[in-house]
């Protein structure tokens, strides 16, 4: 599964990549620190998913979410932010953002996402609700889930 990754500060972009590795030792992962570096990336391939931080230098990733979407309408988007506006929630479901989390969720949540969601296994028993909205953690899982 080819995921990537685009992040603008170097310390959270290299312990996301570290993390999925650690727990998903098949993935190939991209990381890119912009949105012009991850235009030029998508020109060559279109990743699985696509982890995506809102605010990128000057660029807003939720704006880069249509053109990825415009290329592959499967491919995932799961945005990640610092900031918990209720705005970037909805501006990145009305763009088509599949996930939103903020970056100071637990890191299982993520983990949990991914395994349940492209690799049909769970970490955590849940029922398959969408929307998924967790205040005590700021996770928002936007993408409507089968039953595995």
């Amino acid at each position: 599964m080819q995921v990537m990754i685009v992040e603008d500060n170097p310390v959270f972009l290299r312990s996301l990549s570290t993390m999925l590795q650690q727990h998903f030792p098949a993935m190939n992962i991209l990381g890119v620190e912009s949105v012009e570096e991850a235009e030029t990336q998508l020109a060559a391939t279109v990743p699985a998913l696509i982890c995506l931080d809102v605010r990128l230098g000057n660029r807003s990733g939720l704006d880069l979410i249509g053109k990825i979407k415009a290329l592959n309408a499967a491919t995932a988007v799961m945005v990640l932010t610092s900031f918990h506006l209720p705005e970037y929630r909805t501006k990145a479901l009305e763009n088509g953002a599949d996930y939103f989390f903020t970056k100071d969720v637990d890191a299982h949540e993520i983990v949990d996402c991914i395994s349940r969601d492209f690799f049909c296994q769970s970490t955590v028993r849940r029922a398959p609700l969408a929307p998924e909205l967790t205040a005590s953690t700021g996770v928002q899982s936007l993408r409507r889930r089968s039953s595995h």
